[in-house]
């Protein structure tokens, strides 16, 4: 992890606090640091410089997380998981969490948490799991959990002295004059009323970026006349947490009435974004021209990004949005557009996502992703049946790529509701994707009852996708047979209408129930027929996994030459799609085959770099396999403290992920490195646990052999006790 996951922002000043905050953070009884203030006073500006300076101190450096756009406590561990790159398939998100934390050394930097304290318990979860992690939080308000320290941040210090130097070495005054529109016009004079300005606002950064956007029309004395005022209510309300917006009003309704009628409408319209937002999307769904655009950023008004987006600050947020309030009809009409616009931004990706383009599809996305997840909810409250529709595929891909299976399920169980008393059919749609994340989340009893609902109804046009996903359930919970007859009536159904997506997903299941069945003939087969379907559709993903595929069923059939050739294959695509998840399985995967060719060195050389990309993303089955791959390399090797260790780490995760078929094969190559090394009781209980998995994913050939292991390391440890360790 690093800064670059992190906006970069300007900094001026301020070392005195980042001094203290230093401290603070390095306290081994501060688990939790906790910066406090009003909006615009600078938070995130500082915490961010805070972890870039302390991340030499942390193994994994920093990690920033913006909670902003969030809406409800239940998204902060989903956005944390999002930003760490964990992918989890099944289970509570929020209860794992901590748990894949634990042997992390990181600094989480959550941004702008106030509106989500009822996500604090998660924080205190963190804490007790991971020792190693420490959470940099920004928030209006204090968490009041344990193990939390707070620091309350107050505006600039504004110097009292007003000699030439002492003025251009103040940091609220080198702030105000990096405004452009400054253009070093100032003398002396200038210098004091702009000192004065910078007090007049209590030092707060936002009050004097907004007060400096004002010099293209009004000299310092002319600034310091309008924000003072009678009264002097900007400095007496500054610090008013009750009346968290009544700080800065008056900055706020003086740049308000500089702005032309087009300026206003525009800014009132813009509160309808929830994130970063282009030009375009503010001229296709607002109708305004660029020029009033262009307005609000000279003005201070709209923060320009680096990637060149467009950002309202929270605290202007919410006074525009005050303004749109007062025309209820045309918000609504806003609405819909955004709704439209970025239902569009999903479609427009659907091809991209599976093909080369597939990096940057995902990149567009994820940019756009809180504004997105407002079209959708508001396109399922308000019944937008055809929007919800057209961007459900592209929305499913996405939701499973990004380990976002809650949202996912929650998305289309919302959507299939909506629909049904709009289009039946597209109700059934709905709920076969939302039995898709069920699956994924191990519910697959809810998962089978939704899917063999949908096929009860009878309607055709729904069997072969229905039966592929029922197909996959089946394969999951080890029922291959009932697998492979809902992977025939999916192709069967896929052929008959010409769905050749639907066909090669049918013939990859097939292929991959197969290479789980040990019969490669068969296996191989079906799976290079998919090859020519995704080759012709394009679909570089689809494409990717049935090479993976491949390559393993020639590793399990010990054709290693093929294995390797399938491999490559495999990388290549992985180059293309441009993700690490890729890039680590495809290396596992010609580690393995290089393994079979007698290359050891070679090989336990990809399964190291393997093993550093999964956890780099830390997703957990990754991080088994891998680490499974690279024990059995290490003991080939004679490396056999470094096979125990990485064998019980790939143990470890087996333990918690459950009876799956990789599990069954970490407990094998347990249990032989262990008997191996003479630890025959412990190899015992690693074939036992193996063999329970082969039992119920009934797989005879591995019971056969399991049964064998056991009853000899039985008979040995009975001959020679003495050998049991």
């Amino acid at each position: 992890m690093n800064s670059a996951a992190s906006p970069k922002k300007s900094f001026f000043g301020r070392e005195r606090e980042l001094s203290e905050l230093t401290d603070n953070l390095m306290d081994p009884e501060s688990r939790i640091l906790t910066i406090t203030g009003i909006g615009g006073i600078g938070k995130t500006t500082i915490a961010l410089r805070l972890a870039e300076k302390m991340q030499s101190h942390f193994k994994n450096g920093f990690c920033f997380v913006p909670l902003a756009d969030l809406e409800h406590s239940g998204q902060v561990a989903p956005a944390i998981l999002s930003k760490l790159g964990f992918r989890i398939s099944s289970g509570s998100i929020t209860s794992q969490l901590p748990e894949l934390l634990k042997n992390k050394n990181i600094l989480l930097v959550l941004d702008n948490f106030e509106h989500l304290i009822g996500a604090a318990l998660l924080l205190e979860k963190i804490c007790l799991a991971a020792e190693n992690v420490k959470l940099l939080v920004t928030s209006r308000t204090r968490l009041n959990v344990a193990g939390e320290s707070i620091f309350e941040l107050s505006g600039m210090h504004v110097p009292s002295e007003t000699s030439l130097e002492v003025m251009f070495s103040s940091a609220p005054v080198r702030l105000f004059l990096s405004n452009p529109e400054v253009d070093g016009r100032l003398d002396i004079d200038d210098l004091k009323i702009v000192t004065e300005i910078c007090r007049e606002v209590g030092g707060v950064p936002l009050g004097i970026v907004l007060a400096s956007s004002w010099m293209n029309r009004m000299s310092p004395s002319e600034i310091m006349s309008e924000i003072s005022g009678e009264g002097r209510l900007l400095q007496r309300e500054i610090y008013n947490r009750e009346r968290r917006h009544s700080s800065l009003r008056r900055v706020f309704d003086y740049s308000w009435m500089l702005l032309t009628k087009e300026e206003r409408i525009t800014f009132s319209e813009i509160s309808i974004f929830r994130g970063c937002f282009s030009v375009e999307a503010v001229e296709f769904i607002t109708g305004r021209s660029r020029n009033s655009i262009a307005g609000l950023r000279n003005k201070s008004l709209l923060q320009t990004e680096t990637s060149g987006r467009l950002l309202l600050h929270p605290l202007l947020h919410d006074f525009s949005s005050a303004k749109l309030e007062k025309h209820l009809s045309r918000k609504e009409a806003l609405l819909t557009r955004h709704a439209e616009y970025y239902c569009r931004l999903l479609t427009k990706n659907e091809k991209a996502i599976f093909s080369e383009d597939s990096a940057q599809a995902m990149e567009e996305i994820t940019e756009n992703l809180s504004d997105i997840r407002a079209a959708v909810a508001y396109s399922i409250r308000t019944g937008m049946a055809e929007v919800v529709v057209a961007c459900s595929k592209v929305l499913r891909n996405y939701y499973m790529r990004t380990g976002l299976l809650d949202e996912g399920f929650g998305v289309f169980r919302d959507a299939s509701a909506m629909l049904k008393d709009i289009n039946f059919e597209d109700s059934l749609i709905m709920k076969i994707k939302q039995a898709a994340f069920a699956n994924e989340m191990t519910m697959y009893d809810k998962a089978a009852s939704l899917l063999e609902s949908i096929l009860a109804h009878g309607n055709r046009s729904f069997s072969g996708e229905a039966s592929y996903t029922l197909g996959m359930v089946y394969m999951r919970t080890g029922n291959l047979s009932r697998a492979e007859n809902r992977m025939n009536i999916a192709l069967e159904f896929a052929r008959a209408s010409g769905a050749r997506e639907l066909e090669a997903l049918a013939l990859g299941g097939l292929g991959d129930l197969f290479n789980h069945r040990l019969e490669a003939d068969k296996a191989r087969y079906f799976l290079m027929q998919a090859v020519e379907i995704f080759k012709e559709n394009g679909n570089i993903r689809g494409l990717f996994s049935s090479w993976i595929t491949l390559s393993n069923t020639m590793t399990n059939h010990k054709e290693g030459d093929t294995a390797l050739e399938y491999g490559l294959n495999a990388l290549e695509c992985a180059e293309i799609l441009k993700g690490d998840l890729y890039s680590a399985l495809a290396k596992i995967t010609i580690a393995e085959a290089l393994e079979l060719q007698g290359e050891l060195e070679q090989a336990l050389d990809k399964a190291v770099e393997g093993v550093k990309l999964f956890k780099s993303i830390d997703t957990r089955w990754g991080i088994q396999a891998s680490c499974r791959t690279k024990a059995n390399l290490e003991s080939s090797l004679g490396l056999i403290d470094e096979s125990i260790r990485s064998i019980e780490e790939s143990i470890e995760i087996s333990d918690v992920i459950g009876g799956t078929y990789n599990s069954m094969e970490t407990f094998i190559t347990g249990g032989e490195i262990f008997e191996k090394n003479g630890s025959y009781q412990r190899a015992i209980e690693l074939y036992t646990k193996a063999r329970k998995i082969a039992k119920h994913l009934k797989i005879k050939r591995y019971l056969k052999e399991l049964d064998e292991k056991l009853a000899s390391l039985t008979d040995q440890i009975r001959l020679d006790g003495s050998s049991i360790k």
